[in-house]
Parts: C-alpha cells; structure tokens; sequence
C-alpha cells in the first residue's frame, strides 16, 4: 500500500510539472508573438525614418 501511495504522489507530481510546462510554453509563444508585432513596428518606424531623411535630402539638394 505505501508503494501504491509513493507512485500516486510522484504521478500528481508529474502531472503537476505537465501543467506548469504547458503554461509556460503559452506564456513564451505569448511573448514571442508580442516579440514580433515590436520588431515589425520598429522595422516600419525605421523604414519611416528613412523616407524622412530621403525627402529632407532631396529638398535640400533642390533649396541650393
């Protein structure tokens, strides 16, 4: 009986790990999704940063 008992608490044990496991991989897949939406609005600030200076280039070339 204590045996069936031993093998009870470490299967909850390890069920309990299975749950924690799970909730962590959502919380990282979580994390990247949000990882990704910031790189994608910094590559478009960049980009907007760029045409920017592309324009102010062009329109001092064109003032001298």
């Amino acid at each position: 009986m204590p045996h069936e008992h031993k093998l009870r608490k470490t299967h909850w044990g390890v069920r309990e790990c299975d749950v924690k496991l799970d909730k962590l991989q959502l919380t990282l897949e979580a994390a990247r999704a949000k990882t990704l939406a910031v790189q994608k609005k910094q590559d478009d600030i960049d980009e907007a940063i760029l045409n920017e200076q592309a324009l102010l280039a062009l329109f001092k070339g064109g003032s001298d």
